[in-house]
């Protein structure tokens, strides 16, 4: 399955397919999943039994959003052409206003008996240190629990997930929202929420295909996006 929907992808729009995507549609089939792949992840996975025939790439700017490609594709020039246009967590970013380094932290995997770290100055940061060891000064951790690392997670609930526990440690550590923002003046846009940003990381399509809990609707648009 995962070499025909690259095979596709690539004969069809001459891009790669998200690795969530393709995650997506593995978890359909569960029972399968696990027959064939066991406890691996995704991206070892294909690594590993589909080395030769299907290769993996990550975006240059944004290490989290990562595609695969037939392996016969050559990699030239720049990457980003192999990319889909609505890469769902990388719009996210853009339009968050959220430090990268920051969305790193909370959507990159952290290796058993490590503990992460973020620091905020004088740039964010990210250091994974083995448990035992104190972080950086004036360091503040991150909960494992708060990291959403599962590729085959679909792409919007990942975004939704980053973005609510950020917003999340960010409340727990008292940071202003500024210490985590890119924007130089984040008063510009006092009044979005979390669901705009979630809105505006989709294409028009993938609006009319989702449906939020109406719950989790309230929550989004109780929090501002600073």
């Amino acid at each position: 399955m995962i070499e025909r929907m690259v095979l596709e992808a690539w004969d069809s729009e001459k891009q790669g397919v998200l690795l969530a995507k393709i995650g997506s549609e593995i978890a359909k089939t569960p029972e399968l999943a696990k027959l064939e792949m066991g406890n691996r992840k995704l991206g070892k996975f294909i690594e590993v039994e589909l080395k030769g025939v299907v290769q993996l790439l990550a975006h240059p700017t944004n290490s989290i959003v990562v595609i695969a490609l037939p392996a016969t594709v050559p990699i030239v020039g720049d990457v980003s052409k192999y990319f889909p246009d609505a890469a769902p967590l990388g719009r996210a970013a853009k339009t968050s206003g959220v430090k990268n380094a920051i969305l790193l932290a909370f959507s990159r995997s952290l290796e058993n008996g490590k503990r992460r770290f973020v620091s905020l100055t004088p740039t964010a940061r990210f250091v994974d240190l083995p448990d035992g060891e104190s972080g950086p000064s004036g360091s503040r951790e991150v909960d494992r629990s708060l990291i959403v690392s599962d590729e085959a997670l679909d792409p919007t609930e990942r975004v939704r997930r980053v973005m609510d526990n950020i917003a999340t440690w960010r409340q727990n550590a008292d940071l202003a929202p500024a210490a985590i923002a890119t924007r130089s003046k984040p008063e510009e846009r006092p009044n979005e929420t979390l669901l705009d940003a979630l809105l505006a990381a989709l294409s028009e399509v993938d609006q009319q295909r989702l449906h939020v809990p109406l719950d989790i609707v309230a929550k989004l648009l109780a929090q501002r996006v600073k």
